[in-house]
């Protein structure tokens, strides 16, 4: 064992990983799968989308809603166009953080009204006691691990990729009559 590898215990980056499980359920069970919905949406960690925001939002908004903001985890876009927001934290879902998260929404869709749902999901083992009450906020959901979570988003994501999904013809079949062709 090299000495640099010796005193340094591994860093755990839960935030990080919640994203990546997010982003990667995703597109595993929708982008990959099917055609139309890869060629129309496009996922990522909302790096872009926190710049912008962070510009263009007074220092005041900013400074009520930094907490919120430092939780966008997941944006997807149609056709470059914001549509669904996803704002995650894997320790904890404190009442003030959910409703900081429900002023950004609404923020948001003031600013930009294309985007349609905002959701806030947290992965913790202790639960809340009270989840207060949201206008902008599409669902608010709180589990003990990420199969918990996902298995609420995925229902509110299969009735919105709903219409996307009528075309019977699959990526990796597609990607197998290439290869025929190619042949």
């Amino acid at each position: 064992m090299a000495w640099h590898q010796r005193g340094k215990p591994k860093i755990e980056h839960p935030r990080r990983e919640l994203e990546h499980a997010l982003m990667y359920a995703l597109k595993d069970e929708y982008f990959k799968q099917w055609v139309l919905i890869d060629s129309t949406f496009s996922v990522d960690r909302g790096r872009m989308l926190r710049a912008e925001i962070e510009r263009a939002l007074p220092s005041d908004e900013l400074a009520r809603v930094r907490k919120a903001l430092d939780k966008l985890s997941l944006v997807i876009y149609e056709r470059e166009k914001p549509r669904i927001i996803v704002f995650a934290d894997p320790d904890n879902a404190p009442p003030s953080l959910i409703k900081q998260c429900d002023k950004l929404a609404e923020l948001l869709k003031t600013w930009k009204p294309d985007i349609q749902h905002c959701f806030f999901v947290a992965t913790t083992k202790k639960q809340p006691k009270k989840i207060p009450s949201v206008k902008n906020l599409t669902g608010v959901y709180v589990g003990a691990t990420f199969d918990d979570v996902w298995s609420k988003l995925r229902s509110f994501f299969d009735e919105y990729f709903k219409p996307y999904m009528r075309e019977v013809k699959k990526v990796e079949e597609e990607e197998e009559a290439e290869e025929e062709f190619e042949l």
